[in-house]
This record gives C-alpha cells, sequence and structure tokens, in this order.
C-alpha cells in the first residue's frame, strides 16, 4: 500500500497537467468546428484533439480503481451545482452582452460538452462493482470483459449528446473506465515498461503519418475513413491514441506541485463553460480583432481567447464551489449514517418488544 501511495503523489501532479492540457485540447477541438475542419492543420492536430473525453475517463479509471469509498452523493452534488452555475453565469453573459444564443440548451441539458457530465453519476453506480471485478478476477478475463463491451457500444451504439441518458454513453464510460484500472493494476508488472513507452509514441506517430496519407488522397482522416459518421472522439483509434498519451506522461518525472494540481482541478470548468465563452468570443471579441484570413490562425486565436476566460472563471469559482461540495457532501453522509443507525436501533428493538411478547 505504501507504494501505491508513494506512486500516487509522485505521479498526481503529471497527470493533472495532462487534465489541463487536454482542456485546452477539448476547447480548440470546438473552435475548430467554427472555421471547418477540412483543412491540412486540422489533419496535423486531429489525432490529439479527438482524445480528451476518453483520457479523462481512462484517469478516472487509473485512479479511482483501488478506492473503496463510494463518490455518488458528491458527484450528484458537483452536477446540480455546476448545473445551477451555469444557468446562472449563461443567463448573465446572455443579457449582459445581448447574445445570440439559445438559453434553452442550457436549461435543458447544459450545452453540449455536458453529456460528459450527466453520465459520470450512472458510472460511479457502477464503479463499486468494476472495482471488485477488475481486483478479484483474472486480469486477463477483466481485460477482454472490457473490450466486449466496447466493441458492442462501438456497433450497436452512439453518444447521443442531447440526451441526458443513453446506453451508449455509459457502455463507453464503462469499457474505458475498466481499461484505466485494469492499467493502474497490471502495467507495473510489465518487465519492459520502455518497450511500452516506444510502441506508444511509435503508435502516435504512425498514426499520424497515416492520418496525412489519407487526407492527402481521400481528402478523409483515418477515423473518418474506418468507419463513415462515426464520432472520431470515441472510434477504437481514439481509444489507443488516449492511452498511448497517458503512457507517455507516465514517464514525465514531475515533482509534486500544488500550483500544476490547481490547473488541473480547472479541467472541468474549463470544460463546462467553454460553450458561452466560446459564443460571447466569436460575438462580441473576435469581430473587432480584424484577424487574417487563416483557419488556423482563427483557431488558434479563438481557442486561447475561451480558454483564458474560462480559466480564469474557474479559478474564481474553483474554491467556493468544492468548499459547498465537500461540506454539503459531509453533512449529508453524516446524516445518512445517522438514519441508518437510528434505523437499525428501532428495528432491533421493535424484534426485542415482539420475541418477549
Amino acid at each position: 500500500m505504501s507504494d501505491i501511495k508513494e506512486q500516487k503523489v509522485k505521479r498526481t501532479s503529471q497527470f493533472e497537467l495532462l487534465r489541463f492540457l487536454a482542456a485546452f485540447m477539448v476547447v480548440m477541438f470546438h473552435a475548430a468546428f467554427s472555421y471547418g475542419r477540412n483543412d491540412w492543420w486540422y489533419t496535423n492536430v486531429n489525432t490529439i484533439l479527438v482524445i480528451p473525453v476518453v483520457l479523462f475517463i481512462f484517469i478516472t479509471g487509473f485512479f479511482v480503481v483501488k478506492s473503496k469509498k463510494s463518490r455518488i452523493i458528491k458527484i450528484l452534488l458537483m452536477i446540480l451545482i455546476y448545473y445551477l452555475l451555469n444557468l446562472l453565469l449563461g443567463y448573465s453573459v446572455i443579457k449582459i452582452f445581448n447574445l445570440n444564443y439559445d438559453f434553452n440548451s442550457l436549461w435543458k441539458y447544459g450545452e453540449g460538452p455536458w453529456w460528459y457530465l450527466w453520465t459520470l453519476p450512472m458510472l460511479y453506480v457502477f464503479i463499486p462493482i468494476l472495482n471488485l471485478a477488475l481486483q478479484k478476477l483474472n486480469k486477463w478475463y477483466t481485460l477482454i470483459t472490457a473490450l466486449i463491451i466496447y466493441i458492442f457500444y462501438y456497433y450497436f451504439c452512439h453518444i447521443e449528446y442531447d440526451k441526458i441518458f443513453a446506453p451508449g454513453q455509459l457502455l463507453l464510460f464503462i469499457s474505458v473506465y475498466m481499461l484505466g484500472g485494469w492499467w493502474h493494476l497490471y502495467a507495473n508488472t510489465f518487465s519492459t515498461r520502455k518497450l511500452v513507452l516506444w510502441i506508444a509514441i511509435a503508435y502516435l506517430i504512425i498514426l499520424q503519418i497515416i492520418n496525412n496519407v489519407l487526407f492527402a488522397t481521400i481528402q478523409k482522416t483515418v477515423f473518418m475513413a474506418i468507419k463513415e459518421g462515426a464520432k472520431d472522439t470515441s472510434q477504437p483509434l481514439t481509444i489507443l491514441a488516449a492511452v498511448a498519451v497517458f503512457i507517455c506522461f507516465q514517464h514525465i518525472n514531475i515533482k509534486y506541485n500544488r500550483f500544476i494540481n490547481f490547473l488541473g482541478q480547472l479541467s472541468l470548468p474549463i470544460y463546462l463553460f467553454q460553450g458561452i465563452f466560446m459564443a460571447l468570443t466569436e460575438q462580441k471579441i473576435l469581430p473587432h480583432l480584424n484577424l487574417i484570413d487563416s483557419t488556423i490562425f482563427k483557431t488558434i486565436v479563438e481557442s486561447l481567447i475561451v480558454f483564458a476566460i474560462a480559466m480564469v472563471f474557474g479559478a474564481i469559482i474553483i474554491w467556493p464551489v468544492n468548499f459547498v461540495i465537500n461540506n454539503l457532501d459531509n453533512l449529508l453522509t453524516k446524516g445518512f449514517k445517522i438514519a441508518k443507525s437510528k434505523s437499525e436501533k428501532f428495528y432491533y428493538a421493535k424484534l426485542k418488544v415482539k420475541n418477549n411478547s
């Protein structure tokens, strides 16, 4: 156990940095929609921009697989508070800056990227079972099970961004979570860890080369060529790319750093609130900048502006939001324990009276 704790502290900052960078990838991925993605520059970054959501889930599996504490109450509180905050933020920004923005999309689902947050509590319901299976069953059985779940998702389901619940999202999350947990439990048993790193790097390079060749010949990325109409953010090659990037960061030695860890905490608010800040940037900021007519330049500038605004907003709210969530979680957890204790005492007292009579 001491080795596990030491390993976790040692690697926390590098993975918090990875989460922070993944949040920027998400912003840039969505910004690219505004200026078109059928271009050489996008082809050269596509293999990285499509992996963040899968990467977030994989990281969750890697760090939560050993946990025995249920976090479902905390996750539900987090969703409630961020949802209300998103409504307040969205309404305020729309009214103050007179944006052309559909507030109903915020009210119904919280905007596109929120499908990730809606799926988390469903995943956390299954996490105790998944953790038990990953730790107790044969490692190859659990790996094969994760792959079977993903294959079923890939061929029979899909991500539905405009729904609070969809079976496709849950199956994708379960399979990737299991892969992350499996990697935490068994990757250190590999005797050729350096070889695994080089395989990961080679995979990313080869994937990028194939991407460029396909774009030059048929004007498609490797993800679109494999399965037309499928979401490139959850393709099999996307999963492997996310794992490869994770492996690369495993081999980066970053000492425990509070500032980097703080940046990692901002990844969620950046991810959730990017939509309203992107609308604000596109309608009220970019028209006044007189940017050159270049898709890559406009996408980078918009991404940096949106990311900076969302990061500042996240830095302002993260402490009070976490304070409220943690205290409500502790309060409700204690309340449930007291209620459970009283109900048990009442039950046994009633049973004792019944037996005496």
